[in-house]
């Protein structure tokens, strides 16, 4: 067990690492990992990742943001943990010094016996001093010689300090009443323990090493504490007044390092939000309705990820540096530089941001903003705060494979990171060709020496199994896992990052998630349009790579996956991998592809197949459309078919999750009842519905097709809904890996499709050719109804207005 003492502010923690993990430094401007929910009647505890949709408004029991009256009382439960949590300590420390001055006073006590001894030596006295008993004992260590000695002293003087019951009473009275105003803030007690203990400031690391054996003991000393403080709320500081009633101690199991994790980080969090409320409101009384906007710019400040090494936290007054390499690019263009904006108007960023934008293209700064203001959504009254986010935009231009390049970017960086701080974040908004040297490149010459340096990479994440390893382990030599965030951008849309929630945080759904209750899982993603001109890339990777391999695995990971022991990334990650290796590689008996072809009857682009876009090879037999059935061979899903389907150029725009429940046993309707579903549509128009039978209304008993909705659009109409870059790139300067892909998931996922991708390409398979604005192929939906999916056509649910 490693421990770690931090104190600043008057707040102390400690927090102990398991499994011989390393120890965190403990700030409050740096925690809001866990936490108890601040809404009115809520008990729900609330993780980072949980705090966006729920102070969007999406929170699963409440929609107030802010009560001030239960913050203060739940203050007062924080800083009671906080009081016994000092106590505790004091305690370890106070038995380390009584021993210690014991010990001391036992050796000052024996080497004068022993002198007096030599003083009045007699010859006869050599026999006593040379018996056998007498060179045994001297041949005792001296620690144990020191045992010994204090055995032979009185019953009072042996009898350990932490045995005693009045001790820790008297040393806190002490400490209270030499106080001017017989009051303590929160953390005076330790400051005096080593104002008035020399001992422990002279021997810090034996103290350190004592108080680890005692939290480790198989007994230990607890004090209770009954009706112990009472606290100031006044905005101005902490301090407590001590009322102690009884305090005693008592043999109990070894305590969880006094406090547990959540008790200390709420503890944390609670105090630094009082602080950054009252420095934003002044003096005055904090408003209990502070727009979501508002409350989010407030908790952002503070958000960190639970395993990030010290230092590396999200700070406003430490400089950030942003840059996009391939800022001339579409993506970055259409993507990057909309989300900065939108993160810099809304206040989510740290205050000293600054943007680089690096490419061959030799751009000026106006010419970049011509680029991008088509994308950047300016509204009337944002004028202004548009103009300064541009003043802080710079380019650098350079190739890609020029080290000389860099160190100039590397140059211009440096010039705005003055203070003893910095950090940097690199978006690889780059064709895959380029990672490898823009990498090292960055690696050589950029690494941020004042801070972290994080770098974000665009999919795809490889060709197949073997190029993704190689890429894999390139980014390795040369990056920490934690350092390096592949994102997915499917990963940070609403909808996707409900499902957690959804699962895991309703009873109702649990019993029937299970093989005996469901017939078939369908994931969707449905485009209306073709390739328009960018065929020739995406002629390089095909729907396959482009979306299934990726977007739609991601969710039926999600779907599909056990409960994670939490909601901390690596939980999560861990549960997202073992899914996965429950999945055999795909075989091309069990998928059907598919190309689109010109509508002669369409209009425009309708009329063009994809052979047709000049940028595409007239051979070409890469598939815009895909469908692949999967099977997970684990106790919950064995024998659930999971169908994948993604395409070009179909009827509609639609991605989905379409959980299909079996018939239902025994029917006495005479087969009139459709299958249940459960389905979270992700776009357009977030929402989440259940299909059923109901009797129709009137004097009949028919039956009829209905739903329970729950549409994000008529339900929050009043809430922002944050784009899905919004919420990824925000992760990144909070350190938050949670939505991002990690390596081992990424290595069983090229496991899954790589053999496919190979036959295809071996092959030379020939797509199923399908009608611009159709359905897709028909044997796609012979497909699916042989995979026990089926398909009514005759319901079509409406989006409330």
């Amino acid at each position: 067990m490693v421990l770690r003492v931090w104190q600043e502010s008057s707040v102390r923690c400690v927090i102990t690492s398991k499994g011989g993990g390393s120890s965190m430094d403990m700030d409050p401007s740096n925690f809001h990992q866990t936490m108890l929910c601040p809404c009115e009647g809520c008990t729900y505890v609330c993780r980072s990742e949980h705090l966006v949709p729920h102070i969007f408004g999406a929170h699963p029991f409440s929609r107030e943001v802010e009560n001030i009256r239960r913050m203060q009382e739940r203050r007062i439960v924080a800083l009671q943990y906080q009081l016994k949590f000092e106590i505790h300590m004091m305690h370890y420390w106070h038995n380390f010094v009584q021993i210690a001055r014991e010990k001391e006073e036992t050796k000052n006590k024996e080497a004068a016996g022993r002198d007096d001894e030599q003083t009045s030596e007699q010859p006869g006295d050599k026999k006593t001093r040379d018996s056998p008993e007498q060179s045994v004992k001297s041949d005792v260590p001296e620690e144990k010689e020191d045992q010994e000695v204090k055995s032979e002293s009185t019953a009072e003087e042996r009898r350990p300090a932490h045995n005693n019951k009045v001790t820790y009473r008297k040393i806190i009275y002490q400490a209270i009443m030499e106080s001017p105003e017989k009051r303590l803030r929160v953390g005076e007690i330790t400051k005096w323990i080593e104002n008035n203990y020399s001992f422990f400031v002279k021997k810090k690391s034996s103290w350190k090493s004592t108080v680890r054996h005692n939290l480790s003991a198989s007994t230990q000393e607890n004090v209770n504490i009954v009706n112990s403080a009472a606290v100031d709320t006044n905005l101005a500081g902490e301090s407590i007044d001590l009322r102690f009633q009884n305090i005693n101690t008592k043999k109990v199991a070894p305590p969880p390092a006094s406090l547990s994790r959540d008790c200390i980080f709420f503890c944390l969090i609670l105090l630094q939000r009082r602080r950054e409320t009252a420095s934003a409101m002044g003096s005055k009384e904090v408003n209990p309705d502070l727009s979501p906007e508002d409350s989010l710019v407030l908790i952002r400040r503070s958000l960190k990820s639970a395993n990030m090494a010290p230092g590396t936290h999200f700070d406003g007054n430490i400089p950030h540096i942003f840059v996009t390499l391939g800022a001339s690019g579409d993506l970055a263009k259409k993507k990057i530089y909309p989300t900065l904006w939108w993160l810099f108007r809304d206040n989510l960023l740290p205050s000293n941001t600054i943007f680089f934008g690096y490419a061959r293209s030799k751009l000026s700064i106006e010419k970049l903003r011509a680029n991008c203001d088509p994308w950047m959504k300016v509204k009337p009254d944002e004028k202004q705060r548009y103009e300064e986010f541009w003043k802080l935009n710079y380019y650098v231009d350079g190739t890609y494979d020029t080290r000389r390049d860099f160190e100039i970017l590397n140059q211009e960086m440096e010039k705005h990171e003055k203070g003893p701080t910095a950090n940097r974040l690199f978006y690889l908004a780059l064709p895959p060709p380029v990672f490898n040297p823009v990498t090292v490149n960055i690696k050589n010459t950029c690494m941020c020496t004042k801070g972290w340096t994080r770098v974000i990479i665009e999919k795809p994440f490889g060709r197949d199994a073997e190029s993704s390893k190689a890429l894999s382990d390139h980014l390795a030599s040369l990056f920490k896992e934690d350092q390096i965030y592949r994102i997915d951008h499917y990963l940070g849309k609403e909808m996707v990052q409900n499902l957690i929630t959804l699962r895991f945080g309703n009873r109702i759904f649990n019993p029937t998630w299970n093989r005996d209750n469901i017939a078939s899982v369908l994931i969707s993603f449905k485009e209306p349009f073709g390739t328009q001109g960018r065929g020739g890339y995406f002629d390089e990777f095909g729907i396959i790579r482009d979306v299934m391999q990726n977007h739609l695995l991601q969710i039926l990971c999600l779907v599909a996956m056990e409960k994670p022991a939490s909601i901390h990334p690596d939980d999560i990650r861990y549960e997202k991998v073992k899914v996965l290796k429950c999945v055999d590689p795909l075989k091309l008996e069990n998928c059907v592809l598919g190309q689109y072809v010109g509508d002669p009857e369409g209009e425009g682009d309708a009329k063009l197949g994809y052979l047709e876009d000049k940028t595409v090879p007239k051979d070409s037999v890469t598939p815009t459309y895909a469908l692949s059935v999967m099977k997970i061979k684990n106790e919950r899903w064995d024998g659930v078919p999971f169908i994948l389907r993604c395409g070009k150029a179909l009827n509609e725009r639609k991605a989905e999750v379409r959980i299909q429940f079996k018939d239902v046993p025994g029917d006495i309707f005479h087969g009139k009842p459709k299958r249940n579903e459960l389905v979270m549509r992700v776009q357009p128009g977030e929402a989440v519905y259940v299909k059923l039978m109901t009797k129709s209304p009137g004097m009949s008993f028919d039956m009829e097709e209905t739903e329970l909705d729950l549409s994000y659009h008529s339900r929050y109409h009043d809430v922002k809904m944050p784009d899905a870059y919004e919420r990824l790139l925000l992760d990144v300067f909070c350190g938050m890996q949670m939505h991002f892909v990690s390596s081992d998931e990424l290595s069983e996922a090229w496991r899954i499709f790589t053999p496919l991708l190979h036959q295809i390409e071996r092959e030379k398979v020939r797509p199923i050719m399908y009608k611009y604005g159709s359905r897709g192929p028909k044997e796609a939906d012979v497909m699916s109804s042989a995979n026990d999916f089926k398909y009514y056509g005759s319901y079509k649910w409406v989006q409330p207005k």
